[in-house]
């Protein structure tokens, strides 16, 4: 008997792969699909073994040791793609019977809460977490993309525009890319405005959690989304890659009927290899200018869009909860805490 490897989680098995490399000291090949044989053996003090070595360097750290490697986040990362693959995955850990996931053990859970309070008082590495953009900052890369000749198509209308969305429904680039034109249609309710739904966003798992959410035009240049997409989509649909593709900012010819893996690879084309690379190339060259209100020294990346637009908005007096439904945050602690910069004035 074989565990299923999910195929559109490549992540997954690569870090179930080097979880049981380090722990059976053998190379396996990329390919190799383990069995439940080889994964029941799993224990907690392994798991705990690893994560300790990934984070300190070592498998048994003392209080006195400080990080060397890892971080918190990546281990608790790490710790939910193991945790896909064990043979018992939902229960706990009993550690009176020996049974349940072992990722979902005391020890487990004991050693990131350690690595976290060592992050906290600055005993380990800085974190590699991306920062929001300051204001001056989202404008910069807004106005690089814009000064880019005709001819660069994609950095002068297509990534602008995605920006500007990604910012104005506290979405990540996944979510854009994973848009359908079909769902950016009129508002019912209020016929000066226009709707959509982000049916591919990562936390929806039912029709309820991606309703149709309201888009509204801006005074403001900068951030207006509306102006940004008319100007894109009538530049994008005269060239003859937008009269076909069913998406909203990716070329495509995929259909409602293409197989998962066929449209995730057409997407994250765009969103991977060539919006983020875009965004990135710009933040890191020598003429961008970080803004001096930072709050930290933290690096702009994928995420900091989406992390500008909740602490945008929180700094401005929109309610938590509000914020929650805008980014269709439904979890019982809210995922919000995580992209929020904790300066709010």
């Amino acid at each position: 008997m074989h565990v299923n490897w999910p195929k559109s989680y490549p992540s997954y098995v690569s870090a179930l792969r080097h979880f049981m490399c380090y722990t059976n000291k053998l190379n396996y090949p990329k390919d190799w699909v383990f069995s439940v044989e080889e994964l029941s053996p799993i224990s907690p003090k392994i798991v705990y073994a690893y994560m300790a070595y990934k984070a300190f360097g070592k498998e048994n750290p003392s209080p006195n040791d400080n990080l060397q490697k890892g971080m918190a986040n990546s281990l608790l990362a790490m710790k939910k793609k193991i945790s896909y693959f064990m043979v018992n995955h939902l229960p706990s850990w009993d550690p009176l019977h020996n049974h349940g996931n072992p990722t979902k053990s005391t020890e487990v859970n004991d050693l990131i809460a350690f690595v976290k309070k060592k992050e906290t008082r600055g005993q380990g590495k800085k974190s590699q977490a991306d920062r929001p953009f300051e204001h001056s900052e989202f404008k910069q890369v807004l106005d690089t993309c814009h000064a880019s000749v005709e001819a660069d198509f994609d950095r002068k209308y297509r990534y602008p525009a995605m920006m500007k969305f990604m910012f104005h429904f506290i979405a990540r680039g996944d979510d854009a890319a994973h848009v359908f034109k079909s769902s950016l249609v009129p508002s019912m309710q209020y016929p000066w405005a226009l709707t959509c739904k982000l049916h591919w966003s990562k936390n929806v798992r039912e029709s309820r959690e991606c309703p149709h959410q309201i888009l509204l035009g801006s005074m403001n240049p900068d951030y207006c989304v509306m102006l940004s997409l008319s100007v894109f989509l009538e530049a994008w649909i005269s060239r003859g890659q937008g009269r076909t593709s069913q998406w909203l900012f990716s070329d495509g010819v995929t259909s409602a009927s293409s197989a998962d893996d066929e449209i995730d690879r057409e997407t994250n084309h765009w969103k991977s290899r060539l919006y983020s690379s875009c965004i990135s190339s710009i933040v890191k060259s020598d003429e961008f200018v970080v803004d001096p209100a930072a709050s930290s020294n933290r690096t702009l990346a994928n995420h900091s869009t989406k992390k500008y637009a909740t602490t945008h908005a929180r700094r401005r007096g929109v309610l938590k909860d509000f914020v929650d439904i805008r980014a269709r945050w439904k979890t019982k602690k809210s995922t919000q805490d995580t992209y929020t910069d904790t300066f709010l004035p």
